[in-house]
């Protein structure tokens, strides 16, 4: 019954629902305690005078009555009860998509995209019948089950209804111990629900990789055998599922068979009418349900408790950033300084005495092998994380102090790996601007040099770029994204290797409209060839996270001969027209 004490803060806020929920039950269980006695009555009525039909039509007109009574109550509860039910599914879901979004990338990454749907479909679903049939169950069940019972005990011998109640302490003992170890496969098997859709997920985003490299046979085999966990650890659940109807049947049957055995006896006595039985038999009928009832809250409550477990610990982790409790107010000017002594592990940090000045216009340009922490620098610059050992300051107050939604609209970042959702290309553009106008969208689409190919596609700025941009070129998704961060007109510019899939010439043609367009912005540049950074004001070179050497193109032609021969090299790659480049 944990999970209930767990979901108390939701039957807090929805006690209302719940309430008129458990008092339409109770009245439905009070009429439904009326047709055995009627019906008991009709047919000793019945035996004592057989040609009384016509004057038994009243009492058949009142059983229609309760049952149509009975039937408006049963949409009024359920209206009631599973109305809230849907509402915590809805407020669970909304609150797992805002913790996601608060996450740190990383943890992200560990639990992988599909676990993640997982738990915000088949674990909220699982709570959500926690919150609607689990409560039915505990209510309606104790509820039918006290009265019957309190009816049976008034109404007959006592000896009589333990007799036909003994098979109920046999059944309680079988369907805890199945609750008990029904619990732990079904968080195994949402587990290889989550794995499963990891594996779907990767290979539809990485169809391309895979019909290029032709491994469609090897990957089939991976998915048939996340497949058959799912199903391994589904049938697992089905298992233990499977053995709780029978053994409520069997208890129930035993329960009859008791009944009728000894209230036959009790019959051939003198001591109980024919219809006295027929009533208490249909009263024993009613038990069924709260029999049944009792088996499928242990089922509920064990798969609930699971799903919930899994959402909980998803809720609990703490986001990316610490909240500011009283942010401080936006700088007027512009003024960005990073200091970072150390950023990561103690034994072996990413980032280490690293520091940058930056002024409006000015273009700072971060180039080193891979692995040299470019990205990891970039992090910290758009506040995906703070550093573990410094700061980064806005005209000397801490971007750490100031609130986040208000520092990442003085951003706009085109990433390494360019990102279109599935739908136009007026859309994806406008996606930091919604307000954006067609002139605003095609300005933004020239300096990025992708406007001529948009007016070339059949729908120009309406075209459906397909799911993460599938119909497009790598060097058009680039230009996209480029465009789309241009129509922010935000404060500082980040390109992280933005133009990699890019020719040279465009390249450089795309730059130099940068340079004006950012005329009194702050732009940040990392890329692996030397040419897009030749026009920084600063470059740093960076190296296993610290910083090898720094200055102007020409500063570090003259001073660092890695620099210079590897200028040399990727220029002559340019001359013969050789689209890639060497990478650092």
């Amino acid at each position: 019954m944990s999970v209930f004490a767990r979901l108390a803060w939701f039957f807090r806020a929805q006690w209302r629902r719940y309430l008129t929920a458990i008092a339409l039950l109770l009245v439905v269980a009070l009429l439904q305690l009326l047709p055995p006695r009627l019906v008991g009555s009709l047919i000793d009525r019945t035996l004592a005078e057989p040609g009384s039909l016509p004057s038994q039509w009243p009492w058949l007109a009142a059983l229609a009555g309760i049952g149509l009574l009975i039937y408006l109550l049963r949409i009024g509860w359920r209206l009631q009860l599973y109305g809230a039910a849907y509402y915590l599914a809805c407020q669970l879901r909304q609150r797992l998509f805002a913790q996601f979004l608060r996450l740190p990338l990383s943890r992200l990454g560990e639990d992988g995209t599909g676990d993640l749907m997982a738990r915000a479909t088949n674990d909220v679903q699982a709570v959500e019948q926690t919150a609607g049939d689990g409560v039915l169950t505990l209510v309606d069940g104790l509820l039918m089950g006290t009265l019957v019972l309190v009816v049976l005990f008034q109404q007959y011998p006592a000896w009589l209804v333990l007799l036909a109640l003994a098979p109920l302490p046999l059944m309680a003992w079988l369907l805890s111990r199945f609750g008990r170890r029904l619990h732990g496969r079904f968080g195994q098997a949402q587990a290889a629900f989550g794995q499963l859709n990891n594996q779907c997920q990767e290979a539809l985003t990485g169809i391309r990789v895979v019909k290029s490299y032709a491994v469609e046979p090897l990957t089939e085999r991976q998915f048939a055998r996340h497949n058959r966990q799912a199903v391994d650890a589904n049938l697992a659940v089905a298992q233990i599922e499977a053995r709780f109807e029978p053994v409520i049947y069997l208890c129930i049957g035993g329960a009859y068979l008791l009944a009728i055995g000894g209230g036959g006896v009790m019959v051939a006595q003198g001591s109980l009418t024919v219809g006295q039985l027929t009533s208490f038999s249909l009263y024993l009928g009613q038990l069924i349900w709260p029999m049944f009832a009792l088996a499928w809250l242990l089922n509920i409550i064990q798969k609930g408790s699971a799903a919930y477990g899994r959402i909980e610990s998803l809720l609990a982790l703490p986001p990316a950033l610490s909240a500011e409790a009283k942010p401080l107010p936006l700088p007027v000017g512009r003024r960005l300084q990073l200091v970072i002594r150390r950023h990561g592990p103690a034994d072996a940090p990413w980032l280490q005495d690293i520091n940058a000045t930056l002024q409006p216009g000015q273009m700072l340009g971060l180039v080193g092998r891979s692995g040299a922490g470019k990205s990891t620098l970039l992090r910290l610059l758009l506040r995906f994380e703070d550093p573990s050992d410094g700061q980064l300051t806005l005209d000397a107050v801490p971007v750490s102090r100031l609130d986040e939604a208000q520092w990442r609209d003085q951003l706009a970042y085109v990433p390494q790996e360019p990102f279109l959702f599935s739908t136009s290309i007026a859309d994806n553009l406008a996606l930091g601007k919604p307000s954006a106008s067609q002139a605003e969208l095609e300005a933004a689409a020239r300096l990025a040099c992708i406007h001529d190919e948009i007016l070339a596609f059949p729908d120009g700025y309406a075209t459906l770029v397909g799911e993460r941009g599938i119909t497009l070129s790598g060097g058009q998704k680039q230009r996209l994204c480029l465009a789309r961060a241009l129509l922010r007109q935000a404060p500082i510019l980040v390109l992280d290797d933005a133009l990699s899939a890019v020719d040279t010439q465009t390249e450089q043609a795309i730059l130099g409209q940068l340079r004006q367009a950012c005329a009194d912005r702050l732009l940040v540049v990392t890329s692996h060839r030397l040419c897009a950074v030749q026009g920084a004001d600063e470059i740093l070179v960076l190296e296993q996270g610290r910083i090898r050497a720094r200055g102007r193109h020409s500063e570090l032609l003259a001073s660092l001969p890695w620099y210079h021969q590897l200028w040399e090299y990727q220029s002559l790659q340019a001359d013969l027209g050789l689209v890639e480049e060497t990478a650092l």
